[in-house]
């Protein structure tokens, strides 16, 4: 009878204990060893102490862990990766705990059991893995999955612009969606990962800048400007430059006086995007940017628009007073789309030629491709420096540098002139024998 008291009087502590704590652990015994009804997939941990109870179910998963793989899926692409590469193992720390719970858990039940048969209670572990490592494995994928969209598909067919509809590209923004990717394949690892661009997930849609509305009765390219290439020239350099400036779009001067608006081009804007910068290697960008400029003379753009810097001296790829220069930090090349008509850039390297489109449309001011032209109009001859020396026969002159004669050069569009160049001389660098 008494016996009988103090099982009542725990089951009663048991359900009170449930109903307040929902079946927090409590220990009715010494909580040394498992309790019976214990088990781990088919291991039973029954009579084990906690440490040994961690230890064979980790010894009893590694082999799963070992073979494991991380299946990344968006559309029709999947991605396959080992767990060993984000380093996964089993969480002992939380399988420890769990174990615990799962004990008492078990202990409960089996004293309220009204038949005393033992119940039996699973232990499901969970891993842990590292965050840079699996971050690095989306960051591997992330160039795969994304598309850029291509400006509305829009190609050069002819002479005339060329547009397909299927504009959309994507963006797989990693940092951002990276806690719930990693909450989902927690949950189950040995799943496959989806990845979708429905609302508010990982993948984002990104619409095109250009729309086809955005090209009616802008049909024609209305000028174009080619410059070899010279064999010293870094050719991978310049198809990345021309790459950072292709399909650009620049909208049309709107409104007068104080409130027009027009679109500003930058070249150091679309070549920083690129990842290319202008403070080293500068020829190949000095050639994207000159090619850039007679382009735009023909097109019709005002000169008073482009804000640029000349290069010291003639380029070997264009005409003396057409060569620009983006040699250091601040050298820009700008200018504003001063014409009536929208315009798309198009630039291209094609074997040993950098070319530049421009394609908009002609109208009632802008009836043609304008013819473009530079006349040196005054020469200056070099200053000569003597250097003096004993080493030469006195009155015997070598010339150490020839130097450069300096230009004055008109730039001319048809038959107007629209700039004067002054490019200043070089000196002649002459040795002499000295007198005696």
């Amino acid at each position: 009878m008494k016996r009988s008291a103090i099982i009542l009087a725990l089951i009663v502590f048991q359900i009170v204990s449930a109903l307040t704590v929902g079946f927090i652990a409590v220990n009715i015994q010494d909580g040394k060893l498992v309790a019976d009804g214990v088990m781990s997939s088919t291991l039973s941990l029954s009579g084990m102490t906690v440490n040994e109870a961690v230890e064979a179910v980790n010894e009893q998963f590694q082999e799963t862990l070992t073979k494991g793989q991380v299946r990344i899926r968006y559309g029709f692409d999947e991605f396959v990766f080992q767990f060993a590469e984000i380093e996964a193992e089993i969480d002992r720390v939380w399988l420890a705990q769990e174990i615990e719970e799962k004990s008492s858990q078990a202990r409960e039940l089996n004293l309220l059991s009204s038949n005393w048969r033992n119940y039996t209670v699973f232990i499901y572990p969970r891993i842990t893995f590292n965050d840079e490592a699996f971050k690095g494995l989306l960051y591997q994928i992330k160039p795969i999955i994304e598309r850029k969209p291509v400006n509305a598909n829009i190609d050069i067919v002819g002479g005339k612009l060329s547009i397909t509809p299927d504009s959309n590209g994507v963006f797989f923004d990693v940092d951002k969606f990276y806690e719930s990717i990693k909450d989902r394949f927690l949950s189950n690892p040995f799943s496959v990962l989806m990845l979708s661009n429905r609302v508010n997930r990982e993948i984002q849609v990104q619409q095109a800048r250009i729309t086809t509305d955005l090209l009616i009765n802008m049909e024609t390219v209305i000028a174009e400007a080619s410059t070899p290439i010279a064999p010293g020239y870094n050719r991978e350099l310049m198809i990345e430059a021309a790459d950072s400036i292709n399909k650009v779009f620049l909208h049309a001067l709107e409104g007068e006086g104080n409130t027009r608006r027009a679109d500003i081009f930058s070249l150091d804007k679309y070549l920083t995007r690129q990842g290319i910068q202008n403070n080293t290697v500068v020829d190949e960008l000095n050639q994207l940017a000159s090619t850039l400029y007679i382009a735009l003379l023909r097109a019709g753009i005002k000169r008073e628009g482009v804000s640029l810097y000349h290069q010291d001296r003639k380029a070997d790829y264009c005409d003396l007073g057409f060569e620009v220069s983006v040699l250091g930090s601040g050298r820009d090349f700008k200018f504003e789309n001063s014409l009536k008509s929208d315009i798309i850039i198009f630039a291209a390297v094609e074997d040993d030629t950098l070319s530049v489109k421009i394609a908009g449309r002609f109208d009632e001011e802008n009836t043609h491709t304008r013819i473009i032209s530079s006349r040196t109009t005054e020469t200056f001859e070099p200053e000569v420096i003597y250097i003096e020396t004993f080493d030469l026969t006195p009155g015997t002159e070598v010339v150490l540098d020839e130097g450069v004669a300096g230009h004055t050069v008109a730039i001319f569009r048809d038959v107007e002139q629209i700039e004067e160049i002054e490019y200043r001389s070089q000196p002649r660098t002459v040795m002499r024998g000295a007198l005696l």
